[in-house]
């Protein structure tokens, strides 16, 4: 569940087509990462993804191609920078 509040500003660092799906590398500030963890969801853009990496700074999510097609992240296609707003997952209990 999201609060639908944007708790922090991040830019594609990588998009990338592999097979049937897209890889999305996002650089963030190192706060926004404070005590994630692989499985964790995190929404980029009001998109609902599962973080399977990250390190200090940056995090990388995979989504299926429908998903690519039906977001804003097709406008980040071409590499042109733009800032995205992120926001992880409210912890239960709330």
């Amino acid at each position: 569940m999201f609060s639908g509040l944007v708790s922090g500003k991040a830019r594609i660092q990588r998009l990338e087509q592999e097979g049937k799906t897209i890889v999305l590398t996002v650089k963030t500030f190192p706060e926004n990462l404070d005590g994630v963890k692989i499985g964790d969801s995190i929404a980029v853009n009001g998109c609902c993804l599962t973080m399977e990496a990250f390190s200090k700074d940056s995090f990388t999510v995979t989504m299926m191609l429908q998903t690519f097609a039906k977001t804003t992240f097709k406008k980040s296609a071409g590499w042109r920078p733009s800032e995205h707003g992120t926001q992880r997952a409210s912890r239960w209990p709330l």
